[in-house]
């Protein structure tokens, strides 16, 4: 008896399960497609196929259905999905503290944090008081100004552009004056006290006083060119200065000198003035050549030293011609004198009387210092 109710338990448990499974056995199904049941109690079932890159999604009279996503999302075949260019609003992000944004305040990369104004400003180097001036009131002055010149700050928040006033100026050491004393360097000066002629030195870059400024009696004059007062020690009203010569030196030729060789210096006229000192010579020779051509030269110089030269082509049959020569020289290495040369001819002379003074041919010297 126990066998039979067993027996029975298990067939009537088995038509439990058999009965759904006979009930949604009719239909068939596509390839790769799905099959979605009818519900309970009906017999049959769809068969779903879903297109490449769809999903099956919602209910169409309460089936589901295949679509591709769209919208903000897309999918492709191999299942990857992608929000689309901005897509994102800011309604759709997380909501942030106050007076911040979004960035990234680290070293390297990372994911965004909500920063606030003070990261911020560290992180573009603006920070106030470091990168940039903090505001106030001469800020806004010096955005202000539109003219050119210095600027000068004369209360908060208050200023101006153009010439420096003199109450401007630093205060500084009475007496005295800024400049470029000796120095590409401005420095201050004091200026002496002086009851006569104020003086500056540019050797010691230094003001004196002039003790001799003002009117009053001449007593002493120096030159290195010998100059005295001609009135004696003293003068007390205009004072002529006269050149005391030290020397004064003559030498005249006293017969003709022929100049027979083109290639020489023949000398004429020379004097002995010494060494040392400065000298003006002052020299004349009158030359003369009977040839067709002739171009006689001549130079006055101390051997060493030409001080002064010429040339003359200028001749003509029993009518001499003259060259004048002079000039300054310092130190002489010898003799003073004066030299020629016929580069034409060997009929050349140095003539000495051709005016019958017997002074044609001269030099004279004078010590100056």
């Amino acid at each position: 008896m126990n066998r039979l109710h067993k027996l029975f338990a298990a067939a009537v448990l088995a038509a439990f399960f058999m009965a759904p499974a006979q009930a949604q056995n009719a239909g068939t199904v596509t390839a790769n497609a799905f099959a979605v049941g009818n519900g309970p109690g009906v017999d049959g079932f769809a068969s779903v196929l879903c297109a490449q890159a769809q999903i099956a999604i919602g209910q169409n009279a309460a089936k589901p259905i295949c679509a591709a996503l769209s919208g903000d999302v897309t999918m492709t075949a191999a299942g990857v999905t992608a929000i689309g260019a901005s897509k994102v609003t800011n309604s759709m992000l997380a909501t942030m503290a106050a007076n911040t944004t979004k960035c990234n305040a680290t070293a390297g990369t990372a994911n965004p944090t909500d920063c606030n104004a003070s990261t911020m400003r560290t992180n573009i180097g603006v920070v106030i008081g470091t990168n940039v001036e903090a505001w106030d009131t001469d800020l806004d002055c010096l955005a202000a100004l539109s003219s050119t010149g210095v600027i000068s700050r004369t209360g908060s928040g208050t200023c101006s552009a153009g010439a420096l006033a003199l109450s401007g100026l630093a205060t500084g050491t009475q007496d005295t004056v800024i400049g470029y004393w000796g120095s590409t360097t401005a420095t201050a000066i004091a200026i002496n006290n002086c009851t006569g002629a104020l003086t500056y030195s540019t050797t010691t870059h230094t003001f004196g006083c002039n003790v001799s400024g003002g009117t009053g009696t001449v007593t002493t004059i120096t030159s290195g060119y010998g100059v005295s007062l001609s009135s004696g020690a003293t003068c007390t009203t205009t004072c002529t200065a006269a050149v005391s010569l030290t020397g004064t030196f003559t030498s005249i030729l006293g017969s003709d000198v022929n100049l027979n060789n083109t290639a020489t210096y023949f000398d004429g006229p020379s004097v002995n003035a010494g060494t040392s000192g400065r000298f003006l010579a002052i020299g004349k020779v009158t030359l003369s050549d009977p040839g067709a051509t002739a171009a006689i030269d001549c130079k006055l110089w101390d051997g060493t030293t030409v001080i002064d030269s010429g040339r003359t082509t200028e001749f003509a049959i029993n009518s001499p011609t003259t060259m004048a020569l002079q000039g300054f020289i310092l130190n002489p290495a010898a003799n003073i004198k004066i030299s020629c040369k016929d580069a034409s001819n060997t009929t050349g002379k140095m003539i000495f009387n051709a005016s019958g003074n017997s002074k044609d041919t001269s030099l004279n010297v004078l010590q100056i210092q």
